[in-house]
């Protein structure tokens, strides 16, 4: 059953260990791009747990995927994948459903994609998607309900995108992998997870160079070859129990985990206050003394991830003085805003910038999640006030946050779920 509202009891430390799961935007597109391979692809260390995953795994199956499940680990084979009857209640859901326009232009089929969901954070406009999927050859409208994709050969081309997007950049990759010729996408946001999935596709045969946001694809016409891949940690995940730590005041240790993916938002945490230190195998975070205020704004990897930004809110509520939030990417990212003033917090939002006046009384309170991070940042929020808090909408956090609940119990903290 999914949650309906988290109940924390806060004011205790985060203390102790818990693992960092895979990397969900990571698992997302290996999951879509290994059901195009006719010989099998086994990913590993899969959050099977997120709602997310559960969504397309049930998305892939009904499109004629076959897909197995044992434990974290998932088998995939295309088996009778086909895209021309894409179910409107399961693609409604996910944002990474935009991700079957790459895979309609590379099966050459006909097929009707209805808006992707997601979370609601702003304006994440399909035009990049098929600016850069025409410009390979693909034949494709754009109506108020969906997307049609008219089967068709694709061309190898050079694209610049006008602005880094990470799903863009994913979709020209894998359909760029069916393509005659060469493909250079410039101005691709080369983070982590993409350069996952280009390693995914060259083990899936493909021809992928990735450089600095250059990516360049030598189109062989298919993709086929028998592998496994392990889904990446989760950087996001373990960002935000380092956070916990911090607003607690706690001491933990994050097993399965390396600072790799995250080096600017640790940069952040330590200028907040959180010490942090790579062990041989995991990361230990700490705060030894008072929390310090601080500035960040979101940027394309390696600058610190929009997806951060409701989380260093949240810790920025707990360090006295004046800290402040932009965000470059996503205009309505700032929902949470109202929610954490129901906690008596002091933050105003100016356009693409929140100014968090830290270090003030808190009391606890019922809010609402707005989406995926905005409920993790009201949860951690609550984790830092003496008292009981009550997070609603809750089954947001977890399509993100595997098992979110349970890791903060073996953390110490007093986490209540409510159905």
């Amino acid at each position: 059953m999914l949650p309906n509202a988290l109940v924390v009891e806060g004011g205790k430390p985060l203390e102790g260990e818990v693992s960092i799961s895979g990397a969900k935007n990571a698992a997302l597109p290996m999951i879509i791009a290994a059901c195009l391979s006719e010989d099998g692809v086994t990913l590993t260390n899969v959050p099977v747990a997120l709602r997310d995953i559960e969504v397309v795994i049930e998305l892939m199956r009904a499109l004629g995927a076959e897909i197995q499940v044992e434990g974290r680990t998932l088998r995939l084979r295309r088996a009778g994948l086909s895209v021309s009857r894409i179910p409107a209640e399961l693609a409604h859901q996910i944002r990474s459903s935009i991700l079957l326009l790459s895979v309609a232009a590379a099966l050459g089929e006909d097929a009707f994609l209805p808006l992707p969901g997601g979370c609601p954070i702003g304006e994440r406009g399909v035009d990049i998607h098929i600016e850069g999927l025409r410009a390979l050859g693909a034949r494709i409208e754009e109506t108020e309900e969906g997307i049609q994709v008219y089967g068709g050969a694709l061309k190898g081309t050079d694209f610049t995108l006008r602005l880094p997007s990470t799903t863009a950049t994913q979709n020209i990759m894998i359909a760029a992998c069916y393509a005659q010729g060469r493909t250079t996408i410039q101005n691709s946001h080369t983070r982590p997870e993409n350069i996952e999935l280009a390693e995914l596709l060259k083990a899936m045969n493909g021809r992928i160079t990735v450089r600095k946001r250059v990516i360049e694809v030598e189109g062989t016409g298919g993709l086929g070859g028998s592998c496994s891949r392990a889904v990446m940690p989760g950087w996001d995940e373990a960002t935000a129990y380092m956070v916990g730590a911090g607003i607690t005041g706690g001491d933990i240790i994050l097993r399965d985990y390396d600072l790799r993916y995250s080096s600017w938002e640790c940069r952040a945490l330590s200028d907040a206050g959180v010490r942090i230190e790579k062990l041989e195998d995991a990361v230990r975070a700490w705060r030894p003394g008072e929390l310090q205020p601080f500035d960040i704004f979101t940027a394309p990897y390696p600058g610190i991830n929009s997806d951060m930004q409701p989380i260093f809110a949240a810790i920025a509520l707990f360090a006295r003085g004046e800290s402040s939030i932009t965000d470059t990417r996503f205009e309505n990212r700032f929902q949470y805003v109202e929610e954490m003033r129901r906690f008596g917090a002091d933050i105003t939002q100016y356009g693409n910038t929140a100014i968090v006046q830290g270090g003030k009384a808190l009391r606890p309170a019922e809010v609402t999640s707005p989406d995926l991070r905005g409920g993790a940042a009201l949860a951690l929020t609550a984790l830092g006030i003496v008292g009981r808090s009550r997070v609603r909408n809750a089954i947001q956090i977890y399509r993100g946050y595997e098992n979110f609940d349970e890791k903060l119990r073996r953390l110490g903290a007093t986490v209540e779920v409510e159905i």
